[in-house]
């Protein structure tokens, strides 16, 4: 569009708002899906701003997100850091309709054997992908393509705010990783194997980290 328009083409009319919502004065460091607290305070904040200036809520948003961020670079990298972890957790959104959306609850031992294939299958999709990037017959160009259209879209919600299926479209976008490495499953590789290795350990890590926090009371909320 900026190239065929000469122009930046305006395809949102929420951008700025959501750059606020995730760069406020009431945001704190570690994420938080509850957010009833603060939501009134800032939404409030942004209000007044723009009433006070005689500004679009838009235009207010945008003053107030960048004033925070570059009042506090530090806590600014922060929230991005943890928002770019909880796009690449397990996204058990989906499965909070499964364990709470029907009747009558399903047993916990049915949950639980729910919750691990999930754990298990999205492990091995993030597995198939890696293989792909590292058959070498794919050419860098392409990868490179694909990479670059998924961090576009990453970016977004990592300078604002994330959800775990906010993900979704990026990991659409690597599904032909995907294939490819399932072509070239049989293939051995030294360097697959370790990568594999360390793929696994930081999910496990990224688990651990993310499940009290966010993913517990979106499966489970009280």
């Amino acid at each position: 569009l900026l190239v065929k328009e000469k122009r930046f083409v305006i395809v949102s009319n929420f951008t700025y708002r959501n750059l606020y919502i995730g760069n406020n004065q009431w945001m704190r460091y570690e994420r938080d899906f509850n957010k009833n607290i603060s939501k009134n305070q800032y939404l409030h904040a942004l209000r007044k701003y723009a009433r006070d200036n005689s500004i679009h809520i838009e235009q207010a948003a945008k003053e107030l997100a960048l004033k925070e961020i570059f009042a506090n670079p530090g806590s600014f990298l922060i929230r991005s850091f943890n928002e770019f972890l909880l796009l690449w957790t397990f996204d058990f959104f989906p499965l909070r309709h499964i364990f709470n959306g029907v009747y009558a609850p399903i047993p916990n031992g049915l949950a639980l054997l729910i919750f691990f294939l999930f754990v298990i299958s999205t492990t091995l999709l993030y597995l198939l992908i890696i293989k792909g990037f590292l058959i070498k017959k794919i050419t860098q160009t392409h990868k490179f393509l694909l990479l670059l259209l998924v961090a576009a879209g990453l970016a977004p919600y990592i300078l604002s705010y994330a959800h775990t299926r906010y993900n979704l479209p990026q990991v659409a976008i690597l599904l032909p990783m995907a294939g490819v490495g399932l072509a070239y499953f049989k293939e051995k590789s030294l360097i697959y194997s370790r990568v594999a290795a360390i793929t696994v350990l930081c999910f496990c890590t990224l688990f651990i980290y993310t499940y009290h926090r966010s993913i517990h009371q979106i499966i489970r909320p009280s």
